[in-house]
């Protein structure tokens, strides 16, 4: 899939080195490798709420800063520091009662909590508004 996004996306070369793709590359290959039919597209913090809580995970890319590489003990991030760069992680909950979403890295479970952690709706409609993108496939196919 990473292999494929790599093709797909707007940069030159498919250099293993290089840390990243693009959000709809990854859209792109996903559909290709027919484990998703389709995809939307959610643009501000109130769209990815609905989706998260009525269509299920969604696949964000912001950008990633310094005081968001290690999670607190009740594993929250926040963003502040430096921009470290840009990053793509899955947003796989919400809780509208603690205004929180649940994200999974993939890091490993060595990372957060399991791989997991959470990240407040204002600092995620921040990274949205900082030129983040959530994609949501919305027709999801079943592999057996």
């Amino acid at each position: 899939l990473y292999r494929r996004a790599q093709q797909l996306d707007q940069w030159p070369g498919e250099d293993p080195q290089m840390l990243g793709s693009s959000i709809i590359a990854g859209a792109k290959a996903t559909i290709e490798l027919g484990r998703i039919a389709e995809y939307r597209w959610a643009f501000g913090i109130d769209d990815l709420i609905m989706a998260v809580g009525y269509a299920g995970p969604a696949v964000v890319g912001t950008l990633w800063y310094e005081n968001m590489f290690v999670p607190d003990s009740k594993g929250m991030i926040s963003v502040g520091g430096r921009v470290a760069g840009g990053h793509a992680y899955l947003v796989k909950g919400v809780s509208v009662k603690k205004e929180t979403f649940r994200i999974h890295n993939s890091w490993g479970t060595s990372w957060g909590k399991g791989g997991d952690a959470y990240i407040s709706f204002d600092d995620m409609d921040r990274l949205l508004r900082e030129q983040g993108e959530a994609c949501i496939p919305v027709k999801r196919v079943r592999s057996y």
